[in-house]
């Protein structure tokens, strides 16, 4: 079975450490644009699984951080659960290295905040990267989270735009476009990547996630 792309970087890795005798371990490694010595970028490669996989490891600037920044999707209620609060924290996110294309349904490295007054108890779910959603009203856009690709040489090149029932928000972009803030809401509404905002599936397709996020090399940190 032939690797799929966004796995080619991590095998050559464990084909280098077979060759070597060498057990290849999962960890942070330099890896390159299309193998190009002057497009470097650090990823934490995990090389343990079938397939292996490719992460970028993120560096929220730590002032936004401790404000409550960072890199941080949310969601402010569902159609099943009005009152449900739910905020995914991402400290790497898997990309691809021959498309630079994130996938924001891969949670591997999110930690997620739910809770619900409603139930009284957390519940199982995480939101995509890059993803600002609430059930709140019509035009709604209470809900925010962030991108923040600061110490990384990478920049957003995906647009956004606002989907759902009634819904309202928008992306705005600094730091040449390595910094988003995105709000979004409705009833329910959201703020999510242009390509991929009208899912035929509605909400659950959104809250799935996939590769959708394009990123561009920006090169210097």
């Amino acid at each position: 079975m032939s690797q799929s792309p966004q796995s080619i970087e991590a095998a050559q890795l464990l084909l280098t450490a077979a060759n070597a005798s060498k057990r290849a371990r999962d960890g942070e490694y330099d890896l390159y644009v299309n193998h190009d010595p002057r497009k470097p970028w650090r990823a934490y490669c995990v090389l343990s699984e079938q397939p292996p996989r490719e992460y970028l490891v993120l560096h929220p600037d730590t002032r936004d951080t401790a404000q409550g920044g960072g890199n941080v999707s949310c969601a402010l209620g569902l159609p099943d659960d009005l009152t449900l609060q739910v905020s995914t924290r991402w400290d790497r996110v898997r990309l691809s290295p021959q498309g630079l294309v994130a996938h924001t349904g891969d949670f591997t490295f999110a930690q997620v905040t739910a809770n619900s007054a409603t139930s009284g108890q957390s519940r199982t779910i995480a939101i995509p990267f890059g993803l600002a959603m609430d059930s709140v009203g019509a035009h709604s856009y209470s809900a925010t989270s962030r991108i923040d690709l600061r110490g990384t040489p990478f920049s957003v090149h995906s647009e956004f735009c606002h989907g759902g029932t009634a819904s309202a928000g928008g992306a705005t972009f600094s730091e040449q476009r390595q910094v988003v803030d995105i709000c979004g809401g409705g009833m329910p509404g959201w703020c999510y990547v242009a390509k991929h905002c009208n899912d035929p599936d509605g909400i659950m397709g959104i809250l799935g996630g996939g590769w959708h996020l394009e990123l561009a090399y920006s090169g210097d940190v």
